[in-house]
């Protein structure tokens, strides 16, 4: 081995594993609709949009804008999934029902706040 071999990355010797495989491949799971409705619509859907819009209303500026656009855009992208989700769901009809409604809602909400980053 040579001394070019022998170096440690700064992330690896912190312990920092970077695996952008093992993200884009869960992105894939959660378009396809290959997740459970339960973790795809209150764990990527509702919290992760909860915590973007909380953020997004906790600063000024730009970053309050960055996380704005970035909660409008992270709705956009679940509306699919969670309509996948609920086209896949076992259980109760009536929560496929409500879980594709809600993405709809979300859908026209998020349609309607586009103006507001844009203007």
């Amino acid at each position: 081995m040579n001394e070019e071999e022998n170096k440690v990355s700064p992330n690896a010797q912190a312990g920092v594993k970077l695996d952008f495989s093992r993200a884009v491949a869960r992105a894939g799971e959660l378009w396809r609709g290959d997740v459970p409705l339960v973790r795809c619509f209150w764990i990527y859907f509702f919290a992760a949009s909860f915590v973007l819009s909380f953020l997004s209303n906790s600063f000024n500026g730009a970053p309050g804008s960055l996380f704005h656009l970035l909660s409008v855009a992270w709705m956009g992208f679940m509306v699919m999934p969670v309509v996948r989700a609920a086209g896949k769901f076992d259980g109760d009809p009536m929560w496929s029902v409500l879980a594709r409604v809600a993405a709809i809602l979300a859908a026209v909400g998020v349609a309607a706040s586009v103006p507001a980053i844009l203007f």
